[in-house]
């Protein structure tokens, strides 16, 4: 394994910081996949977020230079337009 596992805590912070930044650029949101189905069900064992929006092309492009600063992974932004919403596909923010 590269590096130290990621913490639950660790896991918060991201998400959190993820989540205000969504909403400081008024990018409108869903959060799905075992973080949302914790919610009304059984604890799951992944430290995973999925997060689906909806937003202009111009506010995308914020969000993606955005978390770029933050050191991550995060899909190119030519690649989201290209290939990702073109083809209906999800595009990946990967911390850790």
């Amino acid at each position: 394994m590269i590096g130290k596992p990621i913490s639950p805590d660790d896991q918060r912070s991201f998400n959190l910081r993820l989540i205000a930044t969504l909403e400081s650029l008024g990018v409108t949101y869903a959060i799905g996949g075992s973080v949302a189905a914790m919610m009304y069900s059984e604890p799951r064992f992944t430290i995973d977020v999925d997060l689906m929006v909806t937003a202009p092309v111009q506010q995308l492009h914020r969000l993606v230079r955005e978390v770029e600063s933050w050191q991550v992974y995060i899909t190119p932004f030519e690649a989201i337009i290209e290939t990702n919403l073109a083809g209906g596909l999800p595009f990946n923010i990967i911390d850790g």
